[in-house]
């Protein structure tokens, strides 16, 4: 039997001033006292019951008995989502309003890994099946296998040892350890194609692995420039986790750092021409024309 049926049981027994514990619900449902006991945290520490513990009595009553027991009828789907939009918000900012949905968006699931009005996200049945297979790999240390478009190499089969998924430029992104290149890399989670845990190939972290750079970034603006190399941008592919190919040896870039871009630009011989934005043209030439001009 689910404990669904065990803790509403319990909750009506408290609120009838029986004051139950864990023995009783052993009885009652035929489990064991311990797991008995685990109904009873669950409903402390998940579901926030304001239980305290009358030794008179020897048994439970509420602190507050305005409480009331949440909708605990959840499908796994519906699970699935609240997980995912508390990955989103508490990815959104740092403000203490989003947090505080992150949390209870976590709290509706029965799961922690790891705030007046509210963004609202898009709901991608994909993105979210996908985010949660991440997550839960990460949280048992297991392999992960997908499939994925890179916009260079077209459809990789990868296995990778997930490390963090975070959210840059409006856009999620998954680092991990490839196991193909053997080195760490950054994936879109929109260009994952299909993706399934590896059962029983866990991986240990790699202890150099540091979550710093790794982090949420929206106040900072993105740009796109247009350029054209004699070769793939290596240099580039290398710093810049979304470069899309245009044609022939033309890529689009995004950056948000101008002047690290910039400088990039200058340390880099094998881009042959800029196409686009033109204020990053004369921002480069400007550069340039300051150099000369002290030499």
């Amino acid at each position: 039997m689910s404990n669904i049926h065990r803790i509403i049981w319990f909750d009506q027994e408290v609120r009838g001033k029986k004051y139950p514990n864990s023995i009783q619900i052993s009885n009652k449902f035929e489990i064991s006292v311990r797991q008995a006991a685990r109904d009873i945290e669950y409903l402390k520490n998940s579901l926030n019951a304001p239980l305290r513990y009358v030794a008179k009595m020897r048994g439970f009553e509420y602190e507050d008995e305005a409480f009331v027991l949440p909708n605990i009828y959840i499908t796994e789907e519906e699970k699935n989502i609240l997980y995912y939009l508390a990955y989103k918000y508490s990815n959104y900012d740092d403000t203490p309003n989003t947090l505080h949905i992150s949390k209870l968006f976590s709290k509706l699931t029965g799961q922690h890994k790891a705030e007046v009005n509210a963004p609202v996200f898009d709901i991608d049945k994909h993105k979210i099946e996908t985010i949660n297979v991440i997550l839960t790999a990460i949280a048992q240390n297991m392999k992960l296998g997908f499939l994925y478009a890179d916009p260079l190499k077209g459809n990789l089969q990868l296995t990778v040892h997930p490390y963090k998924i975070f959210r840059k430029y409006n856009m999620d992104y998954l680092a991990a350890f490839c196991e193909e290149n053997m080195d760490e890399a950054v994936y879109r989670l929109d260009r994952i194609k299909s993706i399934k845990s590896k059962c029983g190939e866990h991986y240990k972290k790699d202890p150099k692995f540091s979550t710093r750079k790794y982090t949420s970034e929206y106040c900072l603006e993105c740009y796109v420039a247009r350029i054209e190399f004699d070769n793939n941008p290596e240099s580039f592919l290398s710093k810049y986790v979304d470069i899309k190919h245009i044609t022939d040896h033309i890529y689009d870039i995004e950056f948000s750092d101008v002047q690290e871009f910039i400088l990039l630009l200058l340390s880099d011989s094998h881009w042959t021409k800029i196409h686009s934005p033109n204020w990053l043209i004369e921002k480069l030439k400007n550069h340039c024309n300051r150099v000369l001009d002290k030499l």
